[in-house]
């Protein structure tokens, strides 16, 4: 029985070795990525390359530094119940917290190995896309919904995201 989650978003299962150039994606974790994008343009990602340890610990450093950092970069969104900030390098990460430095570079390994996988799906070399990926211009966005209400209603409003992949990781 597939339940509601997985027919939006199909739960693709990305081992470790992916993301390397020494390695060929899997065919069937390949097609199955594509398939899913071609459908929804969503897709569950569940992957060993991101430890439980190492996404709680992400989301603890996050919470601190949008509660307690002072930086100005830091913005309560003024129609959202909503902190938020753009930590546009692997130097700002590091310098908001180790931890979110560790994370940026997990999740830039888990882009490409994704990417990579895209590429073989459609049957082009796996480094094709990674290729055009490779200034490193990569950013983490921390938001923080606050509590909501009743009256609050959805508290991600709609939105146009930019890049190529936008890789979401949630607390619960």
């Amino acid at each position: 029985k597939m339940s509601c989650s997985s027919a939006f978003a199909p739960l693709i299962n990305l081992p470790i070795g992916v993301e390397s150039d020494k390695s060929q994606p899997p065919p069937e974790t390949s097609k199955a990525l594509v398939d899913a994008l071609k459908d929804s343009g969503f897709l569950l990602i569940q992957t060993p390359l991101l430890t439980t340890d190492l996404q709680r610990e992400s989301l603890k450093a996050a919470t601190e530094y949008l509660e307690n950092s002072g930086s100005s970069s830091v913005i309560t969104h003024p129609t959202d119940p909503k902190l938020y900030t753009m930590l546009g390098s692997a130097e700002d990460c590091a310098s908001a917290s180790p931890v979110l430095a560790e994370y940026l570079q997990t999740m830039v390994t888990i882009k490409t190995a994704i990417l990579r996988c895209i590429a073989a799906g459609l049957g082009l070399e796996p480094s094709y896309f990674t290729r055009l990926h490779n200034e490193n211009n990569n950013s983490l966005r921390i938001i923080r919904y606050l509590a909501g209400t009743i009256e609050t209603g959805n508290r991600c409003r709609e939105h146009s995201d930019y890049g190529t992949i936008t890789l979401l990781s949630t607390d619960g």
